[in-house]
């Protein structure tokens, strides 16, 4: 007699424990992958991840910002190729553990003027130094903005350049902990975050996000239980992971609801 294995919980009593609470968590976050892997349903788990939470990641309200944050992933900018810099600014409420996203900066050698590497660098301080300048009471210490650790040059100029400019003093870039989070985490930590209303962007003010966040995709793999993210429109999504990756465990930590308890569990949350 051939033995038929099941993968989801509903069908498989077998299954071990931490498989079943994976797909508890799955149905919790997103319905539409759980029709797939959880459900047993036909469907696709490929496809767009935010475009369905658009809508809701719209700030139609105000929060009173108790701290200024700020992330930059850099393109090559020495080669002509359709990667674009971004650069993001947020405002956070350490109370609430809410962060909204204000602005933004953009830029691709692909489809705008070329800019090298000390014209971007120049950029990228303009754009702060705008910030700041509309943010200047909440400058109690230094503001950190994180960085893109694969361009150690151009870390470096920000840091040197910064002095040029009204605000430079009040900030200081470091490098970026892309290894805090796998690519899997991040999305996870988003989506969750996203649907809790902690997370909001002003899309006004930051067009291009949303243009990305809307054609962000999953890969297509042979193994569908290996989440992977296409390495294309996630310039503005780097940018906002690297603004907020050291308040993510806290702000998922912060939400008591029944419904997200599965999460408390999570790897990457201790």
């Amino acid at each position: 007699m051939q033995e038929v294995y099941y993968s989801s919980w509903r069908l498989n009593y077998e299954l071990p424990q931490d498989k079943i609470n994976e797909q508890l968590r799955l149905e919790q976050l997103d319905i539409e992958r759980a029709r797939v892997w959880s459900w047993g349903l036909p469907g696709n788990t490929s496809g767009s991840i935010f475009a369905r939470y658009i809508d809701i990641m719209q700030a139609t309200d105000i929060i009173q910002p108790t701290k200024l944050l700020g992330g930059v992933d850099l393109a090559n900018s020495t080669s002509p190729k359709g990667h674009t810099t971004a650069a993001s600014f947020w405002i956070y409420n350490s109370f609430d553990k809410k962060a909204y996203k204000v602005a933004e900066y953009t830029h691709s050698n692909a489809t705008q003027q070329f800019k090298g590497p000390l014209e971007q660098v120049k950029d990228i301080l303009e754009f702060y130094n705008n910030q700041l300048n509309q943010y200047f009471n909440l400058i109690q210490q230094v503001i950190s903005i994180n960085v893109d650790d694969s361009a150690y040059a151009t870390l470096e100029s920000l840091n040197r350049e910064k002095y040029n400019y009204s605000f430079g003093q009040y900030i200081t870039f470091k490098p970026a902990q892309k290894q805090k989070f796998k690519i899997r985490h991040r999305i996870e930590a988003f989506t969750m975050l996203i649907n809790t209303n902690q997370l909001k962007w002003l899309w006004e003010k930051c067009p291009v996000s949303k243009t990305q966040y809307e054609l962000i995709q999953w890969e297509d793999k042979p193994d569908v239980r290996e989440e992977r993210m296409l390495d294309l429109y996630d310039d503005t999504f780097d940018s906002d992971f690297y603004a907020l990756h050291f308040e993510l465990v806290p702000m998922v930590k912060h939400n008591s609801s029944a419904y997200y308890k599965l999460w408390q569990q999570r790897e990457w949350l201790t």
